[in-house]
């Protein structure tokens, strides 16, 4: 077994949501109630569009032996057919959002009741726990079964590449979608498994990246793409500093990478080419 997240004592901020931090003990205690309350199928899509929620669902799917779907795109059309070929699966989705043709479930609202069960929930390495997709652009998009050991070596391996320790730096915010590979490594079992903060929102535009930088306590790693940093870089917004930036999904180019390190005066990294 792994533990479902690592390195934290049950009063330290796991996230911050939009209430407000969310602490370990109230985290345990929000994936413990959902789990009680997911139904009994074999696998979900997870449309929560807020990071920390997303984890919560994530973690109780996990405590129900239930698999993740992650399909490239949230377009309908997308969702139904993953869905044909994953008989029995529902979605996980915000208050008021549904999708035509699948069963979905709802997320109750988190109470944060501070249970403690006295520790972390474990997850057996070789429980296959996300299915990712490929983007189907040439064909079916084809799955990619991912197991809780494989998702937990590759956030260590991460870490040790860039120099990420425990608890330092202090947070990560990303711009990119935690539904896809890259943002479930990096934004999320990065930061889980490093006892860091986790931002649960997805800033796009410089200006809520720089506020949700300003929300985090300390430096921060950005996780986010060429085209978002390109904006960031040519954006008339001081920005605080930064601990590393951590780029993918298309090549970062020399002359972006100089830029951006000149801009934020702290190391651009890539990864997935």
């Amino acid at each position: 077994d792994a533990p479902l997240i690592n390195l934290y004592h049950p009063d330290d901020i796991l996230a911050w949501d939009s209430n407000g931090p969310r602490t370990v003990r109230e985290f345990v205690s929000d994936v413990s109630c959902l789990a009680d309350a997911l139904p009994e199928r074999p696998a979900l899509l997870n449309l929560l569009s807020n990071r920390y929620e997303f984890l919560v669902g994530f973690g109780a799917a996990m405590l129900r032996q239930q698999v993740t779907l992650l399909p490239q795109s949230r377009a309908p059309e997308t969702l139904r057919l993953v869905a044909k070929d994953y008989k029995e699966s529902y979605c996980l989705t915000n208050t008021g959002e549904s999708i035509e043709g699948i069963d979905c479930v709802t997320l109750p609202l988190l109470a944060g009741t501070a249970y403690w069960p006295g520790k972390i929930p474990g997850i057996s390495l070789s429980q296959v726990v996300a299915i990712a997709f490929t983007s189907g652009s040439t064909a079916k998009p084809m799955p990619n079964h991912k197991t809780w050991g494989a998702l937990v070596s590759v956030a260590h391996a991460t870490a040790s590449r860039f120099g990420v320790k425990a608890g330092n730096p202090n947070g990560v915010v990303a711009t990119v979608p935690h539904q896809h590979m890259f943002g479930l490594v990096a934004s999320v079992m990065l930061p889980i498994h490093h006892g860091l903060v986790m931002h649960p929102g997805r800033p796009l535009f410089p200006e809520d990246v720089c506020t949700a930088l300003e929300e985090m306590p300390g430096k921060s790693i950005v996780v986010t793409t060429p085209l978002h940093l390109r904006t960031c870089v040519r954006a008339d917004v001081k920005f605080p500093s930064l601990e590393m930036i951590l780029s993918a999904t298309s090549p970062l180019t020399r002359d972006l990478a100089s830029q951006a390190e000149q801009r934020f005066l702290a190391p651009a990294r890539e990864i997935f080419g």
